[in-house]
């Protein structure tokens, strides 16, 4: 497992891979969290971050006092919980994707894999302020198909983006072109 404490770090690590090795190593899709108004993380947070499955991908973008905070997981299995099929997400520490802010629930929704289709699946888990996908608000235990590119709403005010590892390393790419840019502009 590998805890990243900024995604530059990452980025200007990875971005220079070949896309195939980049997907070869980072197999599980990838979600993109905004933490607008957490100030900081939980001080055991790297604990929660960890999977035993290995070495997967967890960012967290310090954007500073007047910028966004953002947290990069990959949507995989952790030994945290007791649901066998699903990928859980909530503010408890037993959930698989651990989010540490107010709106969302202790065990806000989870993701799951069709073994037939390899379609991946977004469940509201009967959330006090719930999950929308694409501006489209999901019935409680309701599962909705996931597409690359997904835009998650949860508890009303997180916002998440749902990438396969192909579409994030373009999008990895593609914040370190602008970062780059950025730096040459200052000088």
């Amino acid at each position: 497992m590998e805890f990243h404490p900024t995604f530059e770090k990452f980025a200007r690590d990875h971005a220079v891979l070949p896309r195939e090795d980049f997907v070869q190593r980072y197999r599980n899709p990838l979600l993109v969290i905004d933490l607008v108004g957490v100030d900081v993380l939980p001080p055991d947070f790297k604990a929660y971050a960890a999977t035993s499955q290995g070495d997967h991908l967890t960012a967290f973008v310090d954007g500073g006092k007047d910028r966004t905070k953002v947290l990069v997981v990959e949507v995989v299995k952790s030994d945290r919980n007791r649901f066998n099929t699903m990928i859980t997400l909530g503010r408890a520490s037993s959930n698989d994707i651990v989010v540490p802010h107010q709106a969302i629930s202790k065990f806000h929704a989870y993701f799951q894999e069709d073994d037939r289709t390899g379609q991946i699946t977004f469940t509201d888990a009967k959330s006090k302020f719930g999950s929308t996908v694409n501006g489209r608000p999901l019935p409680p235990s309701e599962p909705y198909p996931l597409a690359s590119g997904a835009a998650i709403v949860l508890g009303r005010s997180v916002h998440a983006t749902f990438y396969s590892p192909k579409d994030f390393f373009a999008y990895m790419q593609l914040m370190e072109r602008i970062r780059k840019r950025g730096d040459t502009q200052r000088r």
